[in-house]
């Protein structure tokens, strides 16, 4: 299975993002939080990764911003967050960015890749861009 994304790699600035809280018995906001499954293993191959999904054996393509999305899915981490480095790296309006980002997941989703869970603001690792 191949994923892309029609984002390019650019340095600019660095955009703010909203972020969605929910609320866990009405005190502290957490928020939905990806990451890559520990079932895996990955490649670098010219520029892509390639993945096999030691879950469900099968194996993914995934193009450069797909790459450096999988990277930013070590740990825990946002939307918003994802959005923020993918912005920072690639030429892409915002919109464009969330779209592509947010089918991206769910694509990953739904094939097992990525697991997802809420977490405290404060317990989210923060992550560097390039």
């Amino acid at each position: 299975m191949k994923f892309e994304t029609s984002i390019t790699k650019h340095q600019g600035d660095i955009s703010n993002q909203k972020t969605t809280f929910a609320q866990s018995n009405g005190t502290v906001p957490k928020q939905l939080c990806y990451k890559a499954i520990s079932e895996h293993l990955c490649c670098d191959l010219n520029g892509e990764t390639v993945i096999l999904s030691l879950a469900n054996g099968k194996y993914y393509g995934i193009n450069s911003v797909g790459s450096r999305i999988w990277e930013l899915l070590e740990n825990f981490i946002t939307l918003p967050e994802i959005e923020k480095v993918i912005l920072s790296e690639y030429a892409v309006a915002e919109e464009i960015c969330r779209q592509e980002v947010t089918a991206f997941l769910e694509l990953m989703i739904a094939e097992g890749l990525v697991e997802t869970r809420y977490e405290s603001s404060a317990a989210i690792s923060k992550i560097a861009v390039r």
